[in-house]
């Protein structure tokens, strides 16, 4: 089981190696601020992936969409759709913010996504 521990002012950096193609989910991470567990659905998610050349945003994934909270948990997705259209070999960026319920925003995760070439073909 994966968690997501809240630290005060700092970020967990977690880099990604995907094939253009290819679905990928995320672990199913326990959120703990301090030593208590949250329901990570009492709170509001984004994550923006964007390409680290241009800066384009390439997706937002939010609740509901990319972002799903299997028993409480935290976890996203990106489509076999999503990263076909991810140029091979190119940096992408990400990073994950959630929103409080009192209206605190805070990003707990970044890194960067590369995508590769699938030789076998779906």
């Amino acid at each position: 089981m994966a968690t997501v521990q809240i630290r005060p002012g700092g970020q967990f950096i977690k880099n990604l190696d995907l094939y253009a193609g290819d679905s990928y989910t995320s672990p199913a991470y326990t959120v703990k601020e301090g030593d208590t567990t949250i329901d990570a659905e009492d709170y509001t998610w984004k994550i923006l992936v964007e390409d680290a050349i241009s800066g384009a945003d390439f997706v937002t994934l939010t609740s509901g969409s990319g972002i799903t909270f299997p028993s409480g948990k935290f976890q996203w997705s990106l489509s076999a759709a999503q990263t076909a259209e991810m140029v091979p070999e190119r940096s992408y960026r990400y990073d994950i913010q959630f929103t409080r319920p009192d209206g605190t925003v805070k990003t707990i995760q970044r890194g960067n996504i590369i995508t590769h070439i699938d030789i076998t073909p779906a």
